[in-house]
């Protein structure tokens, strides 16, 4: 049996709270808005048919009074043919998004927000496309809110912070990254009760101050991504029963993913602590105007654990559900927060375990690495076999299984790190000069394992991989050499070479 772990190379060594109180509050800020529905409509136009590759065929501004910011929703009847685009900017600040006919969909049919109460709509048609179309839906109009609470003790003791992994939503609470899915995507978490009403939002990342008397300044169209449920994964069943599980797609401008715009950053997921210090950063409100709903953070004591929530005293208000709960000691997020319950005279706050069991499972279905196995090469003789069991996953056995050999011989199982380079030997190594005509060396010769093929002219060799993430996309390569007599001067045989990939 082979067990990851083995000490030698590193890919080789990977190879070889009591019932809580109904009256809790979701922590949701709501960011006050109203809905619009201003008239504009393109109707059908074409592309230039010469000359540039694409000529601006309307323009129109939507515009309202007092609005401190706006987004606009587009209708069905909106297309956008081959390489045609729209181009949507913001008077007050300049601040521009443009959309193709796949960042729209990947958007919802719907604009990044944008600051002021007036966005330029610019329809930009491809050369030699049909039928181009901008229309509007409605508008949605953004107005100054914030009520602090769920403060523990008797002061606010939060301060601005700036990390990039996180982000304000667009419902009025806290989104954050755990790494990449497995579409492609960023996946991320959030409250449950955040996507009752929305499941399909915007995640604001790099988010500006507020103005002195509250109102919301939007981030850059630059810094504004599409935020999603995935695959329905969420609960909202009050304390310990609310989590939301998404993906985040890329923005509209640069075609960048948040992870590829903020330097890989993730949360690292860990073990739910009994004791100790929990951190809580997110897009709470406000008293202090500026720091209305921007990224705040606060460390306070752990406060108690059930199976599937966590408390702890840290400060925190309306739109700070969805923030990671973080055990400072090491940095990891071990929950989701949703639920205020302190006050000026303690108490504490309350969210769920990163280890619920559902949602645990979830989020391994979106960010789970496919783990694979191949052969390569061909067998001396040819008839030889390699195949594996299942697929490779971390916290989980396989076999790699030999066939096609003579029966009951000697048998080395060689074990290596590459399939193209051992001790500066290029591989694979043709075996000729050692007398084993016709044969080759396709793996390093790092661990050795002798073995006997059984009656049946096989081989079974047990791989034990443990359930330690830092395995995932580890690769280990093997082969089997075998006395066979007659078959070269050297009486030697071998098969394919395999190679195994680990996945989560």
């Amino acid at each position: 049996m082979l067990k990851f772990g083995l000490p030698l190379t590193s890919t080789v060594a990977l190879l070889a709270v009591a019932a809580l109180a109904p009256s809790l509050r979701a922590q949701i800020a709501p960011i006050p808005s109203t809905t619009e529905h201003p008239q504009l409509d393109s109707g059908p136009l074409d592309g230039p048919l010469v000359g540039a590759d694409e000529a601006v065929v309307f323009t129109q501004l939507v515009a309202s009074s007092h609005a401190s910011w706006l987004r606009l929703v587009f209708a069905p009847e909106t297309r956008l043919d081959g390489a045609s685009r729209l181009r949507l900017t913001a008077l007050r600040d300049g601040g521009i998004q443009f959309h193709r006919s796949a960042s729209l969909e990947e958007w919802s049919r719907s604009s990044c927000f944008f600051n002021g109460g007036e966005v330029v709509v610019e329809l930009l048609a491809a050369r030699g496309s049909r039928a181009n179309r901008v229309a509007l839906a409605s508008l949605e109009v953004g107005a100054p809110n914030y009520a602090p609470e769920s403060i523990c003790g008797p002061t606010d003791d939060r301060v601005r912070s700036f990390l990039q992994n996180q982000g304000r939503l667009s419902v009025g609470c806290t989104g954050w990254l755990i790494g990449p899915a497995n579409n492609g995507l960023d996946a991320a978490l959030t409250a449950g009760h955040c996507v009752a009403s929305s499941t399909n939002q915007i995640l604001e990342l790099n988010v500006p101050l507020s103005t002195s008397g509250g109102s919301l300044v939007r981030s850059a169209p630059n810094d504004q991504y599409p935020f999603n449920l995935w695959n329905n994964s969420s609960l909202n069943g009050g304390v310990g029963a609310d989590y939301a599980v998404a993906t985040v797609g890329r923005n509209s401008n640069t075609n960048l993913l948040p992870s590829q715009a903020n330097g890989n950053s993730f949360y690292v997921l860990g073990s739910v602590p009994s004791s100790g210090q929990i951190r809580i950063t997110g897009y709470g409100t406000s008293s202090t105007g500026s720091l209305n709903q921007v990224q705040k953070t606060h460390v306070g004591p752990y406060s108690n654990r059930t199976a599937t929530a966590i408390s702890y005293a840290t400060d925190t208000t309306g739109g700070n559900s969805g923030s990671p709960i973080v055990n400072e000691a090491n940095g990891q997020a071990v929950g989701i927060h949703t639920h205020g319950g302190c006050s000026s005279g303690g108490g504490a706050n309350n969210g769920t375990r990163i280890d619920r069991s559902d949602l645990a499972t979830a989020i391994r279905n979106l960010t789970r690495v496919p783990g694979s196995t191949s052969t390569f090469g061909t067998g001396c003789p040819a008839t030889t076999t390699l195949s594996f069991s299942t697929e490779p996953r971390v916290g989980t056995n396989l076999n790699a299984i030999f066939g096609g050999l003579l029966a009951n011989r000697p048998a080395t199982i060689v074990i290596g790190a590459s399939r193209t380079n051992w001790l500066g030997l290029p591989l694979p190594f043709a075996l000729d000069g050692a007398g084993a005509t016709g044969c080759a060396l396709r793996v390093g010769y790092d661990i050795p394992v002798p073995t006997t093929v059984n009656v049946l002219g096989s081989v079974f060799f047990p791989i034990v991989i443990p359930n330690d993430g830092a395995l995932v996309g580890a690769r280990a390569y093997l082969q089997l050499l075998y006395s066979h007599p007659g078959l070269n001067p050297a009486s030697l045989g071998t098969t394919q070479g395999g190679e195994i990939v680990v996945g989560s």
